[in-house]
């Protein structure tokens, strides 16, 4: 029996196993929660599709529950579980888990009933299945994961995780949860004004652009122009980027020098670093933990800047040698989740 892996996001649907799948599709649930479970089969049965003629049972886990589409924490759990449960009788699988913070594993009724620990519970598999892996065992190490959305914090302790949060808003509190990452992040969230033309000015507190925007125009990540699920809707091109950045501080490109454009994006990147540094200092001192950090997700190579930047002397461990294809680093919690049902039941 193969284990697939998967993770419902609040804007993104990611499905691994713990060998050479690795789907991660933008899917803003906010908007399209209706179209869920018929995105779900048609993921699903692609990842199923290499191996037709083999039983699959899927390991779930999710922080979509979050979308404001849903009236409350609870009621996004049970329509998430529901419409993976449709899914999963439609394609014939053998069973369905869903992974806990506690580190357990429920069905779905018991999902439902055990709604807060299954929500936002990603996190927990990831700091798990990084204590799991990485040998010699993880005595005293801190997992570092930036998505396109948030930054997770998770102090591991005798290989697992050991955060004092449990919900969201305890990490958040904890500084074990930072809502900053490298795609989503409004710029306008993050800075308040941009130092340039001589002079401080103010942010459009507007949605104009985000940190993405910043990073392709900085060449940390790569234009992409077939993408479109951007502030303005347009493609996420180098000149694109260009136009939203500009429009942060109520400007044309053609008002801003190239060397502007740059500062604004420059500046956007030092604020996410700080932001991000502020709750690892805060959240290393709380806990007491060594020079030992494991990086993951799309912005793993922020990460291993931030810790360089703050603690130079540490050991960094980056979560992506341990899997087989490369995309599976963006899709880590869904590999985790494979790899840790398959080590709870068996292939």
């Amino acid at each position: 029996m193969s284990w697939l892996g998967i993770d419902v996001g609040g804007a993104n649907l990611k499905i691994s196993n713990s060998n050479d799948i690795a789907i991660s599709k933008p899917f803003p649930m906010w908007s399209d929660c209706q179209r869920f479970e018929k995105e779900l089969v048609g993921l699903l049965g692609q990842a199923i599709s290499n191996t037709p003629n083999a039983p699959h049972s899927l390991a779930a886990t999710m922080t979509g529950e979050l979308a404001d589409c849903f009236e409350s924490k609870q009621a996004g759990v049970t329509y998430i579980v529901d419409a993976i449960q449709q899914a999963s009788t439609s394609l014939r699988l053998v069973s369905t888990k869903y992974y806990t913070v506690s580190g357990h594993w429920l069905d779905s009724e018991s999902a439902k009933d055990n709604w807060l620990d299954v929500a936002a519970a990603n996190w927990a598999a990831l700091a798990n299945f990084a204590g799991s892996r990485i040998q010699p065992k993880l005595e005293r190490a801190c997992l570092i994961d930036i998505g396109s959305t948030t930054t997770d914090i998770v102090p591991i302790v005798d290989g697992k995780q050991s955060a004092t949060g449990r919900t969201d808003t305890t990490r958040l509190a904890n500084d074990e949860l930072v809502y900053v990452g490298v795609g989503r992040t409004p710029i306008s969230m993050l800075v308040s004004e941009f130092e340039f033309q001589n002079r401080n000015v103010n942010v459009a507190r507007e949605a104009f652009a985000t940190i993405k925007d910043a990073l392709v125009v900085l060449g940390r990540v790569e234009e992409s122009p077939q993408i479109t699920n951007t502030p303005d809707g347009r493609p996420l091109s180098l000149n694109r980027c260009r136009h939203r950045l500009a429009r942060t501080v109520c400007a044309d490109i053609a008002e801003l020098e190239e060397h502007e454009i740059h500062a604004i994006a420059t500046q956007t990147l030092k604020m996410a670093k700080r932001l991000i540094g502020q709750s690892l200092d805060a959240l290393m001192d709380h806990k007491q933990l060594t020079g030992h950090f494991v990086v993951s997700g799309e912005g793993d190579w922020l990460a291993v800047e931030i810790v360089n930047d703050h603690f130079p002397d540490s050991k960094v461990d980056q979560l992506s040698k341990f899997f087989s294809v490369p995309e599976q680093n963006c899709c880590a919690p869904a590999a985790a989740v494979a790899w840790l049902a398959e080590l709870e039941f068996g292939n």
